[in-house]
């Protein structure tokens, strides 16, 4: 998540407890990285592929925070060494 501020991951990480999922978003986009509170952590460990982890989010819709932030940077997600271009 190279074009997030410091400030964005501090955020995230002061909004984060263990049954708490914090999502970032900018100008109402959910955004990355999303922080998943240790309760989810065993839950998250069953899953594979990159659409796993929403299923984890619609199961627990009710744990969500939704956070809005400035930093539009949550919205470019890299996976791979070519998103970065």
């Amino acid at each position: 998540m190279p074009w997030i501020g410091a400030e964005t991951f501090r955020r995230l990480l002061a909004s984060a407890a263990p049954s708490v999922i914090v999502v970032p978003r900018h100008q109402g986009q959910n955004g990355h990285p999303v922080v998943f509170g240790r309760d989810y952590w065993a839950e998250l460990t069953l899953l594979a592929g990159d659409e796993g982890a929403r299923s984890v989010l619609r199961r627990h819709a009710s744990s969500v925070l939704l956070l809005e932030l400035q930093d539009s940077g949550v919205l470019r997600d890299v996976d791979t060494p070519s998103a970065l271009g």
